[in-house]
């Protein structure tokens, strides 16, 4: 997944949503634009694979626009890799979702949605495309599986109003009141139709995301530090301080905030600074110090991509401009494996469910498919 200025996307990350853009119906159309993708299809002047690397996987070509990945996960079954990409075509969006079979690394399925308004960069549909909101012939806001069209969540006249995002993957529905002086958080389990909140934010700054466990939401404060809440109650709420203090300039940019699966540990990352933290959430601790020089040269708006390995050991960061992935062991600090293979900033990261496989995904449009287990071995650990 991606973390970034644009997509607060590690565990969940939502989408911003305009209330015009959720009282209109979505259409799938493929773009004009969209070429077949020649998928995983060796041609005669295809590059050698980078080693460590088992597959490259070549997403849709789109004539004159510029692209990124900003989206990777494995499905949950680990027989799917699904992609996102989002392209610029005359300053209108487009987004296309991909999906991999991981035993032959084929694109078996592909939906794309047609180009809309310059920063709507969403329109109620996950980044997989598997789930929807459309306005049925009363009106009515509601979420409909894209394959069957069945309706998997009806929203009230109130919620509809509130409405402010859909997460990733299209399990969580997010709702926002706007207060006098803060925002109010709720949020919406679309399989057991339960809410959970309200979270009172009174210094949100930028960034937010909820943890993959759902008890935890964490945001960027307007004083430099990071909040942390449990989402249920909306208190037990405490303060990271991930600067000693805020910069000369403005206040700290923090453009990533990690959860971990568990919601054990949370990382953290400042534009200004050349390293990214991690804290034990439960000690409320930073028990971690990643350094990285060019982690200061990326733009404040760039941002960084990063995810944690289902067993919190380790965690996988990209968006260096030469396209190299790190992975680095998180008790120790100490850097475990360097991939390179892509020719330009990485921009989506994922593990697979058992922690084997790492996908990256870069600005050269490629999505690289690492074998983590036999990385470890050539660099001699087990």
């Amino acid at each position: 997944m991606r973390c970034n200025s644009k997509t607060c996307l590690m565990g969940f990350a939502f989408i911003a949503l305009c209330e015009c853009a959720a009282n209109s119906a979505m259409t799938f159309a493929r773009p004009k634009c969209l070429e077949k993708s020649a998928a995983f299809q060796p041609s005669s002047d295809a590059k050698p694979l980078p080693e460590k690397a088992i597959a490259r996987l070549f997403t849709p070509k789109h004539k004159g626009a510029e692209q990124e990945i900003h989206y990777l996960a494995f499905s949950n079954t680990g027989q799917e890799l699904i992609s996102g990409l989002a392209y610029d075509i005359l300053r209108e969006h487009c987004k296309t979702a991909c999906r991999w079979e991981t035993k032959t690394w084929l694109l078996s399925e592909e939906s794309s949605v047609g180009a809309y308004s310059h920063y709507f960069h969403a329109r109620g549909i996950s980044f997989d495309h598997s789930v929807v909101f459309e306005k049925n012939d009363d009106g009515k806001l509601q979420l409909l599986a894209t394959k069957n069209r069945k309706v998997l969540l009806n929203l009230t006249e109130k919620e509809r109003k509130e409405f402010n995002g859909l997460s990733a993957d299209g399990t969580i529905v997010k709702l926002t009141e706007i207060g006098e002086e803060a925002l109010i958080f709720r949020f919406v389990d679309v399989a057991s139709k339960s809410t959970f909140g309200p979270v009172t934010l009174d210094d949100l700054h930028d960034t937010y995301v909820l943890s993959p466990d759902r008890r935890l939401l964490a945001w960027n404060c307007i004083d430099g530090t990071v909040c942390v809440a449990d989402v249920k109650t909306g208190k037990d709420r405490f303060h990271l301080k991930t600067v000693e203090q805020p910069r000369k300039y403005g206040y700290p940019h923090h453009r990533a905030l990690i959860f971990s699966k568990n919601g054990k540990y949370l990382a953290t990352w400042d534009s200004y600074l050349p390293y990214l933290r991690v804290w034990d959430v439960a000690k409320r601790a930073s028990i971690c110090t990643i350094p990285a020089a060019w982690m200061k040269r990326v733009h404040r708006w760039d941002g960084i991509c990063a995810e944690f390995s289902p067993d919190e050991r380790t965690l996988a960061i990209g968006g260096d401009f030469d396209g190299t992935v790190t992975v680095w062991e998180i008790m120790t600090s100490k850097q475990r494996l360097t991939l390179k293979g892509h020719s330009r900033p990485v921009t989506a990261v994922t593990f697979s469910a058992n922690g084997e496989l790492l996908a990256t995904g870069s600005d050269d449009t490629t999505i690289l498919v690492w074998n983590l287990i036999k990385s470890k071995r050539a660099n001699g650990s087990r």
